[in-house]
């Protein structure tokens, strides 16, 4: 069979680096009461994850705003 060269355990000479996430997410609805201002299917979503390289940390935040047909997004990266 074919095999790559790389291993997590101490058996293989070349190492492979591991890297691990935490995610999570909401929604929320922005118009809970059907006000005529806003959309009838007006969210929020948040969306959060935490992810750990060998060598960094990175913090991911998305906000993303549905109101109806028209939606727009917030994306930040912050690598520690």
């Amino acid at each position: 069979m074919n095999r790559p060269d790389t291993s997590l355990n101490k058996e293989k000479e070349h190492d492979k680096p591991m890297s691990s996430s935490i995610k999570g997410g909401v929604e929320f609805v922005v118009n809970p009461r059907e006000r005529s201002f806003l959309p009838r299917f007006s969210y929020l979503f948040t969306y959060v994850t935490f992810s750990q390289t060998e060598y960094k940390l990175y913090f991911i935040f998305v906000e993303e705003l549905r109101m109806g047909g028209f939606s727009m997004g917030i994306n930040q990266n912050f690598p520690f």
